[in-house]
């Protein structure tokens, strides 16, 4: 399907008016193909990180479930939730370690699943680890919050991005109340509940690049950064 869009040249032309030096032109607009390219060490990490991600959004579903385990059924819907290409019965036969799949007490052709001695040490030992580093959680969590206008943002936005976040299954029961000085639980105007920040922490208005410099022997420019002067470099590696 071909396009076309409208430019303007500053060319020399008697025939226009009011301005002789404007001239509107019409061009098409070219269709380009580009190669794809594969990288075999980004697709391998995406990959493993996906698999990850879904096994362990899975693991923390169990935990919740009432019932200590989750059906083919109920989890059906969920490849897009979980970030996955392939149904999400096929993906869990994958891992028979981390999930026991058993029938349905009820109905025989219904699969099952639940936790394996495995996955509950597993579970475990990240429990041990987000208690560990909890003083980073909030932190990241607060840097979350400041960034927004409100200082406030709805559970069901921020429970989506529990794993990119680093936050524990069920934060708002388990890491919200231990820190009133910084959150509290609200409800918005049309019900749905909020989290937001008590206060501003100046202490986290600083980023990480800001650091990194800071504590470098560029003592110099750091100082001109903070003047306005300058800006801080960004090294990128992929």
């Amino acid at each position: 399907m071909k396009s076309f869009f409208f430019s303007t040249l500053i060319l020399p032309s008697p025939f226009l008016s009011p301005n002789p030096f404007l001239h509107l032109q019409c061009r098409r607009i070219a269709k380009v193909r580009l190669k794809w390219v594969k990288n075999r060490s980004l697709d391998h990490i995406i990959d493993t990180e996906t698999d990850l991600k879904a096994a362990s959004l899975l693991k923390d579903a169990i935990n919740r479930s009432s019932t200590g385990f989750i059906t083919a059924k109920s989890i059906a819907d969920w490849p897009k939730l979980l970030g996955l290409t392939i149904p999400v019965l096929r993906f869990i036969r994958r891992y028979p370690t981390l999930f026991h799949e058993f029938p349905h007490s009820r109905y025989a052709n219904l699969p099952c699943f639940r936790l394996t001695d495995t996955a509950l040490l597993l579970d475990q030992q990240e429990s041990s680890i987000h208690q560990i580093h909890e003083s980073d959680t909030v932190e990241r969590l607060c840097r979350v919050l400041m960034m927004m206008k409100t200082r406030a943002i709805p559970l069901q936005s921020l429970r989506p991005l529990e794993w990119d976040l680093g936050l524990p299954c069920g934060f708002e029961r388990s890491l919200i109340p231990k820190y009133p000085d910084h959150f509290r639980l609200v409800k918005a105007s049309n019900g749905d509940w909020c989290l937001r920040l008590m206060e501003w922490r100046e202490e986290f208005a600083v980023s990480a690049l800001q650091r990194s410099n800071e504590s470098s022997q560029l003592g110099d420019a750091y100082r001109q950064f903070k003047r306005g002067r300058t800006t801080l470099a960004f090294p990128m590696s992929f």
